[in-house]
């Protein structure tokens, strides 16, 4: 007796499984006998079909932005704005011949469904490519929701880029979402359709870009790079070699950028502007510093300074304070540069010094003065005698001891005008970076500023949940 219990009630659960089934088959046998999924579901050629058309972001997927193509993934759902649902007659059944089912789940290539296309698709696949079940009740009322994953052209703006934001139209975690709307249009078609007026509907959805990895990775180096120019104002060395380094780097973020944006000729954005103004500082650097450089090495010999260039740079420009520069006495004469002087008129100098001070003292058989006219003859013969030596060759050396000291003297001068042209050098080089520096600095605010980014304050949204249409928004369309 108990084991016939067991068996019994296995029997009589696999009659019921058996009957639902066979009870089931016949509803789907009934329900398709003869059914057409491409004609309507009205019973009148003039009755319209009211279906909403709702979406639920589920995830942007990527934005491919060189080709300009977003992927998302929607959850769509169509149903009649009085129900979530359409009415197709052909399914009402009456649920007491059929074991008491009042709803079927049916694959939705079976049945009539609305004819959703994307107008700017960018896959080849217009229409919805998933197959999901459609709810069927036994009045009639059809239910049917099903997820998709859609590409469309999206035409990427890179004004602003880093710091931009898109619209992009339905017809990763790299950006935030900013705004969602819906359209609903209706148009005609004249070439092909006739006066019919065609329903269209479009979604909106604004993007912004998150920004933190380009800044920290593209714009931070990039400034720091540019602001790099301006030491170059403040070596001593290797002026030209650090210029040209600087811009070998900033062609490498160049190359950088080009394989991150659209190939559009349409705008320049925002970073390549910025780029192209630090190349542009670099660039005038080299050239004042190849400038500067020639100034830096001028001498007496080569080029005589102007007057108003050593009024100008050698005295009003080093009082400046804000040029930071010592200010050099010009009035102050080197102790060597009077000695070689001094012993280029030894002979008139001294003959002066010992007619003015001690007259009555006897002159040294040795000195010889310059204006002493024959006197000087003799007191050289006396010099020569006295030393052993003939007239000339003590002439001779007194004139190759006159011509070094001379030289000596000359070179001196030389000098001091090759340091007077230093000088002129190290005052353009002070200019030139307080200039670069106070351009760059404001070069780079008026850039960054240009970014909508920076004075919008507006906080991204959550992301949606899959149980709001896009946008908040109720759309129709007639059928």
């Amino acid at each position: 007796m108990k084991t016939l219990l067991p068996t019994a009630l296995v029997f009589v659960m696999s009659a019921l499984t058996k009957s639902e089934v066979f009870e089931i088959d016949q509803l789907y046998e009934d329900l398709f006998y003869n059914y057409q999924k491409i004609s309507r579901p009205n019973r009148n050629a003039s009755d319209k079909i009211v279906v909403e058309f709702a979406a639920f972001l589920i995830r942007i997927i990527d934005i491919d932005e060189r080709n300009q193509i977003i992927t998302v993934n929607l959850w769509l759902e169509m149903a009649s704005l009085k129900f979530y649902q359409w009415f197709d007659w052909r399914f009402s059944w009456a649920p007491g011949l059929y074991g008491g089912i009042k709803k079927l789940n049916i694959p939705s290539d079976h049945i009539w469904t609305p004819d959703i296309l994307l107008y700017n698709n960018a896959d080849g696949l217009p229409y919805i490519p998933t197959v999901t079940d459609a709810l069927v009740y036994h009045d009639g009322k059809v239910l049917w929701s099903t997820p998709a994953i859609y590409k469309a052209f999206c035409q990427i703006d890179i004004t602003y880029f880093p710091y931009d934001e898109q619209n992009c139209k339905l017809n990763s975690a790299e950006w935030d979402l900013m705004n969602l709307t819906s359209i609903r249009r209706e148009r005609v078609y004249p070439g092909c359709c006739g006066q019919f007026f065609y329903i269209d509907i479009t979604f909106w959805i604004t993007i912004r870009r998150k920004a933190l990895f380009f800044t920290v990775n593209l714009v931070i180096p990039c400034m720091l790079i540019a602001f790099l120019t301006t030491s170059v104002f403040y070596l001593t060395d290797h002026k030209v070699t650090f210029a040209i380094s600087v811009l070998v780097a900033l062609s490498v973020f160049f190359l950088v950028l080009i394989e991150l944006i659209p190939p559009t000729s349409l705008v320049v954005p925002l970073f390549a502007q910025y780029l192209l103004f630090t190349m542009l500082l670099v660039t005038i650097s080299i050239l004042a510093t190849v400038i500067i450089l020639n100034i830096h090495h001028r001498d007496s010999a080569t080029h005589k300074m102007p007057n108003w260039v050593r009024t100008l740079f050698l005295k009003k420009l080093p009082r400046i304070p804000i040029l930071c520069l010592k200010v050099p006495d010009w009035h102050q004469v080197d102790p060597k540069l009077a000695k070689i002087k001094k012993m280029i008129h030894k002979n008139a100098a001294c003959g002066e010094r010992y007619r003015g001070s001690i007259s009555n003292r006897r002159p040294s058989p040795y000195f010889i003065s310059a204006d002493e006219g024959t006197d000087k003859e003799s007191r050289l013969r006396k010099l020569a005698t006295s030393q052993g030596m003939h007239p000339m060759i003590i002439k001779e050396m007194i004139n190759n001891v006159n011509f070094i000291a001379g030289h000596f003297a000359a070179l001196e001068d030389g000098g001091k005008d090759s340091d007077d042209w230093s000088y002129v050098a190290y005052v353009i080089d002070r200019l030139f970076l307080i200039l670069f520096t106070l351009i760059n600095i404001v070069g780079t605010l008026v850039i960054v500023m240009k970014a909508p980014i920076v004075l919008d304050g507006r906080n991204p949204l959550p992301v949606p949940e899959p149980t709001k249409p896009l946008g908040g928004d109720i759309l129709s369309r007639y059928y």
